[in-house]
């Protein structure tokens, strides 16, 4: 190794120089793809907290417009229930007011 000229140290040294420079260029680009895939991983975390959010919404509505409906339904069968009574009261007073015919005698 005592025998190298300065010229063949220079490309020896250049060589060894190229080889770190290749090494730190492939950590550069790991580096790049690890960066991409933890931005990646945020914005998946960030769009999932989002449906979440809308999911929750979602349900409270429906809750509600369910709830909604139930009521409008009891509402509206009370007040069938009532019409049809009253519809029934109406009928026999009605039927115990009609007079009977005038020459009306029992069969007999």
């Amino acid at each position: 190794m005592a025998d190298l000229t300065r010229e063949e140290m220079v490309v020896r040294i250049e060589a060894v120089e190229a080889r770190v420079e290749t090494k730190f260029v492939i950590i550069d680009g790991k580096l790049d793809r690890l960066f991409d895939r933890v931005e990646t991983g945020i914005n998946f975390s960030r769009d999932a907290k989002t449906a979440a959010s809308n999911i929750k919404w979602n349900i409270i509505f429906t809750a509600l417009a369910v709830i909604g409906i139930m009521f409008a339904a009891w509402a509206l069968w009370a007040q069938g229930v009532e019409m049809v009574s009253g519809i029934f009261e109406a009928v026999s007073t009605q039927s115990s007011k009609i007079p009977p015919p005038p020459d009306s005698t029992p069969i007999k």
